[in-house]
């Protein structure tokens, strides 16, 4: 019970619940995870195809992408090249984010995204199930190795 109690007040603070008030003089806005991937067009494809991101903006406009920014509803992320990244910080090594990090993102229907994944052949790691903390949750890898976790808050 005790193990269970302290992975909730855990869960509680990645989830923003237990956080205490900002007593700083600035507000931060927004954050955007920026994933460093070895082929930053295959990523936007299988953003875009599987899970119906939508492209904001790539570099170059056309040929091999740099980088890439993609939204879905009021979520964005962007992909970056392992190269330029290496281009921009070449003191340390690096390398793609996969396996390293993993995309939480918060749905309003998840069986919806689920039928959606699943006609797209997307396969699902870890079919829908509720957990402890109040979510009905499925889990797929992208194609770059990055474990994405859907989620839909129970009481919805």
């Amino acid at each position: 019970m005790k193990n269970l109690f302290s992975a909730l007040i855990i869960i509680l603070f990645l989830c923003g619940f237990a956080y205490p008030q900002n007593e700083s003089k600035f507000a931060i806005k927004k954050m955007t995870p920026n994933l460093v991937v070895e082929d930053v067009n295959a990523t936007v494809g299988f953003y875009k195809d599987k899970l119906g991101f939508t492209t904001l903006l790539t570099i170059p406009d056309t040929g091999k992408y740099v980088f890439a920014m993609l939204v879905s509803d009021s979520t964005t992320i962007m992909f970056q090249s392992v190269a330029s990244m290496k281009e921009g910080f070449p003191e340390y090594d690096i390398k793609s984010s996969a396996n390293s990090v993993i995309l939480y993102i918060d749905v309003s229907d998840i069986n919806a995204v689920l039928a959606k994944v699943k006609a797209a052949g997307v396969p699902v790691l870890r079919g829908i199930g509720e957990t402890f903390y109040g979510t009905r949750e499925f889990v797929i890898r992208d194609n770059c190795g990055h474990f994405v976790v859907f989620a839909m808050d129970i009481k919805q």
